[in-house]
């Protein structure tokens, strides 16, 4: 052996070898896009012939197959014990009825691995294949399923798996953690039409020969623009301020200048909540709710898990708030969700009162400026101590009672796939949420 020369052992120069391999396919890769841009047609076999690399593996990062070095660094990314939090994190978001989908694990392990500072800022994120590799190594506790909401279409009743899992759900989030009444809340969103004028009996007059009429006409508006109402009523009998979405693009500050009730407002293109509960939302709703938990206590947020789909980011941070976010069991919110059982549809008849007597002393049509001020006596009226606690009690979720649903109300019921929307928020002097999606 040459005196001073060292020899590297064998596993080095392999890995030696194929770094510079792979760097060639990179920069063979690269040119060969360039060309492909200028126009050229060369083919990838010739051009990996010039460039003295394999054509099959060109072919393969062409088509967006990571390198090896690539996958062997995303597997340090994520230590065990930061790896056992994530998958600790979708078992419990899945239980609770928020399973993620595969980009949505992506970005959340993307922002994970970037707050532990494992990357350089250059980083573009783990690759299209992070994911079932993943789940791969953690098999025994992750598994991939089709999300499936039964049809209430197809269901000739409740699901008496659905409900058993939710009570044993509320079990142990409410009882088993020892929640209070004034920690726990659940919120719905309702459409609403401006000019909402329910069938009621009126007094007409008979046709010739003492027949009566089919039908007796009577004058309204008829203002079929929709609005959304979000509410959100809590166990102790209370209920937070509501937010109703309005539809259209640009907010008119004649909408938000007589609203008695400090209502959220924001707007939407369709008139009611787009997909996604965001940050903003829930940022909003935990400072509306604070006064509850001063000390960070836990509070516990039901929502409406057809009909909401909340992001990453949102369960996130009310996972860093302690509040516990669950979904109702998909398409039972008609026999297990309170404000649909006990609330809406008594202000929707409270609301369409006020209506017919704003147009009858007024002789005007209801507009978007006179909703704020028309929802407050049904408001007040509807939401109050004893009919929320009604709501909670006659769903078993406060007290937690799962014999408020009878063996006769669960039936066998079909399952098919479904996707949800729903809003977000931004601060000003009345908070108005934005469509931003």
């Amino acid at each position: 052996m040459t005196p001073g020369l060292r020899v590297l052992p064998a596993k080095t120069l392999r890995a030696r070898a194929r770094s510079q391999k792979e760097r060639a396919l990179r920069d063979a890769a690269a040119s060969y896009r360039e060309r492909k841009a200028l126009g050229s047609t060369i083919s990838i076999r010739k051009h990996a012939a010039a460039k003295g690399v394999s054509p099959q593996r060109l072919a393969e990062l062409l088509n967006g197959k990571r390198q090896r070095s690539e996958v062997d660094a995303e597997k340090s990314l994520l230590g065990p014990v930061e790896a056992q939090q994530l998958v600790d994190w979708l078992v419990k978001q899945a239980d609770r009825g928020f399973p993620l989908t595969d980009t949505q694990i992506r970005a959340l392990a993307n922002e994970l691995i970037k707050k532990l500072g494992n990357v350089p800022d250059t980083w573009t994120g783990v690759g299209a294949d992070w994911v079932r590799r993943f789940r791969q190594r953690y098999e025994d506790q992750l598994g991939r399923y089709w999300a499936k909401n039964l049809d209430r279409t197809r269901a000739s009743g409740l699901s008496a798996e659905h409900v058993e899992n939710w009570f044993k759900l509320l079990t142990q989030c409410i009882l088993d953690d020892h929640v209070p009444a004034h920690r726990i809340f659940a919120m719905d969103e309702s459409g609403l039409l401006v000019s909402l004028l329910l069938q009621q009996m009126v007094t007409g007059g008979k046709l010739p020969g003492g027949k009566k009429k089919s039908v007796q006409h009577r004058q309204g508006s008829n203002n079929r623009e929709l609005v959304s109402l979000i509410t959100t009523i809590c166990a102790d009998g209370s209920a937070l301020k509501p937010t109703v979405i309005f539809k259209g693009s640009n907010l008119m500050s004649t909408w938000i200048q007589d609203n008695p009730l400090a209502a959220h407002v924001g707007m939407s293109e369709k008139g009611y909540a787009n997909n996604v509960i965001g940050i903003k939302w829930m940022k909003l709703f935990e400072e509306d709710s604070r006064p509850s938990a001063p000390n960070g206590e836990k509070r516990v947020l039901i929502v409406d898990g057809h009909g909401s789909h909340l992001t990453v980011e949102a369960l996130e941070f009310a996972q860093e708030k302690n509040i516990d976010v669950l979904g109702y069991p998909p398409h039972t919110t008609h026999a297990l969700q309170g404000l649909d059982v006990v609330i809406f549809s008594a202000f929707k008849r409270a609301y369409s009162t006020a209506v017919a007597t704003f147009e009858e002393s007024t002789s005007d049509r209801v507009e978007k400026k006179d909703v704020l001020a028309l929802i407050e006596q049904p408001w007040k009226t509807v939401f109050t101590a004893e009919n929320i606690q009604s709501a909670f009690r006659k769903t078993g979720v406060w007290p937690v009672d799962a014999s408020v649903i009878t063996p006769e109300q669960t039936a066998p019921a079909t399952a098919t796939s479904t996707r949800s929307r729903f809003p977000i928020a931004t601060p000003s002097p009345v908070k108005v949420i934005v469509d931003v999606m």
